[in-house]
């Protein structure tokens, strides 16, 4: 794992094959967020951003990989990378309650 964070262009890396290492990944993007001087609700909300991400990925993909870096002018790129099956119906998988995972379908 990259651990420059706070710099422009410096990425981190969390692997994701576990339930275990989500949290991991949330920290970390609540610690970019902090840094760049976001206010405790958007960091709270970053934060759930990365949550659902990487647990689609264990779900869906069963491995994959969070990015995190910072972007000039105090913004981050979140970047969910995985191989997995994809969505065969963008539209209809991005409906509320819509899953394919026994879940709510309430997520992302």
């Amino acid at each position: 794992m990259e651990t420059v964070l706070g710099i422009a262009g410096r990425q981190s890396s969390h692997q994701l094959s576990d339930a275990s290492q989500v949290a991991s990944a949330r920290r970390a993007a609540g610690e970019l967020c902090a840094r760049q001087g976001y206010d405790a609700l958007s960091v709270g909300e970053v934060a759930l951003l990365v949550t659902e991400a990487a647990t689609n990925i264990i779900k869906h993909a069963a491995h994959g990989e969070i990015l995190l870096r910072c972007l000039k002018g105090g913004g981050i790129e979140i970047l969910a990378l995985d191989q997995g099956p994809g969505m065969n119906n963008f539209i209809a998988s991005s409906a509320d309650g819509t899953t394919t995972a026994g879940s709510y379908g309430v997520g992302l």
